[in-house]
């Protein structure tokens, strides 16, 4: 068995698979050794681990770990299924990759768009070779909010909700108004740009926020929730192949 594990900046999401199989998968606010402990209880056949890391370095839980497991962290130089054209590997962020590696494998052959609607929101681009160029990106739904509480003086703090007016009629509204149409607009011209250069192109969008703008955007999308940590499985399986 293989435990993936992600950690973003908001949370940490863990999937064990059986082969390309998902057989679990839990998202943790505050990741810690416990959390560990549990997952090898409920699975003690993980033989194969590999993760990403965004926010620091866990050194109890990864020793925890590599006394009973093969150990993986995904670095730049890491070999993984896709040909990686990034100007900069070594500051390319490590889901980033991942999330590319999980939508190969899952549309191959395809000019494929790669939307990660998290704490900010990437846009990744993978040719019909396998081959990553970048992409961009942008803030998420939530340091928008914050952005506008911190630096204004009177502004509040607010969460997304769903809207379906444009024309906010008082400060709660407009916020509202302003922050979630302006960055559905974002991602709906930002997808129309995409398929203007690439008229075949599979757009996939995953992330905490997927679910929340399907309905916001224009173009036929494909939501994957765990994207990421399907790629992270699938570089798990990939080296463990070079391996043998």
């Amino acid at each position: 068995m293989n435990l993936a594990i992600d950690i973003g900046n908001k949370y940490t999401k863990v999937a064990v698979f059986d082969g390309e199989t998902q057989l679990w998968s839990n998202a943790y606010k505050h990741f810690h050794l416990d959390n560990i402990r549990e997952i090898y209880a409920q699975y003690p056949d993980i033989t194969d681990v590999i993760m990403s890391n965004v926010s620091g370095n866990l050194p109890v839980t990864e020793a925890f770990i590599r006394e009973r497991s093969h150990y993986m962290v995904l670095m730049h130089d890491t070999p993984t299924p896709i040909i990686n054209q990034y100007k900069t590997p070594e500051t390319l962020g490590r889901d980033r990759l991942a999330a590319v590696a999980g939508a190969v494998a899952l549309y191959p052959g395809e000019d494929l768009l790669v939307i990660d609607a998290g704490t900010c929101i990437t846009y990744e681009y993978v040719n019909k070779a396998r081959e990553y160029f970048g992409g961009g990106i942008s803030p998420g739904l939530r340091i928008r909010f914050k952005a506008l509480k911190k630096y204004t003086g009177k502004l509040p703090y607010l969460k997304k909700q769903d809207v379906d007016y444009l024309i906010g009629g008082n400060t709660t509204e407009s916020i509202l108004s302003g922050v979630i149409n302006g960055t559905s607009g974002e991602i709906n011209h930002i997808i129309s740009r995409y398929l203007s250069m690439y008229p075949d192109l599979r757009v996939l969008v995953t992330g905490g926020d997927a679910r929340f703008f399907e309905s916001y955007l224009k173009s036929p999308i494909f939501v994957v929730p765990n994207l990421v940590l399907f790629g992270l499985n699938k570089i798990l399986l990939y080296n463990a192949g070079l391996r043998h």
